[in-house]
């Protein structure tokens, strides 16, 4: 019947699918409470590869994945790895479960840098190889400042958890983090 709507009603579960690290985190931030206020369960996994979060949400094995807007266009356009029958292309929903303000960098509270003109060489950057979003971000702070990224020491951690801990730990410098993950939380209640 046109204009009566029917309310929606949440699955038992909803299941998700996102990015290994980073993705799974702020996929939890965020729902982790969303289920609890909705009266359903999140069940959550990740994976490394943005393709194989597509690939599980074609096959129907989750609701959705939190699959960026370039990852979401090479995969309604089968484009490169995505140009297979298990992967894509296939009518998606993309879901962005962050905003354009909830991304930044954080130091120590008694660290010489105090604005982004304090990154010089030698800073050390906590590095999560295989993130091109972090990496993305870092290079813009970098080409922003105009401190070349060769003049920099990386420190690579093998988690988005480990690169937050370093810097509270004192082992880096400075890192690209999401206010919106339980890393971030952690760090926040600790003393600078």
């Amino acid at each position: 019947m046109a204009g009566v709507e029917k309310a929606f009603k949440w699955p038992p579960k909803v299941r998700l699918i996102a990015w290994k690290g980073i993705g799974a985190e702020v996929a939890h931030a965020w729902g982790d409470p969303m289920a609890q206020d909705v009266g359903t369960k999140l069940v959550a996994t990740s994976d490394e590869n943005a393709s194989n979060c597509f690939k599980n949400v074609k096959a129907g094995r989750f609701h959705y994945t939190t699959g960026a807007r370039v990852e979401t266009s090479q995969m309604i356009m089968a484009d490169g790895e995505y140009a297979d029958r298990d992967g894509g292309p296939f009518p998606a929903c993309a879901v962005w479960g962050q905003s354009k303000n909830n991304a930044g960098f954080f130091v120590l509270g008694d660290s010489p840098i105090k604005d982004i003109y304090d990154i010089k060489p030698g800073t050390r950057i906590a590095s999560l190889p295989g993130n091109p979003a972090s990496k993305n971000m870092v290079d813009a702070l970098l080409a922003w400042t105009k401190v070349d990224p060769k003049d920099i020491d990386w420190v690579e951690h093998s988690s988005y958890s480990d690169t937050i801990r370093s810097v509270m730990a004192g082992r880096t410098d400075l890192v690209f983090a999401m206010p919106l993950s339980p890393a971030t939380y952690e760090a926040e209640k600790q003393p600078a």
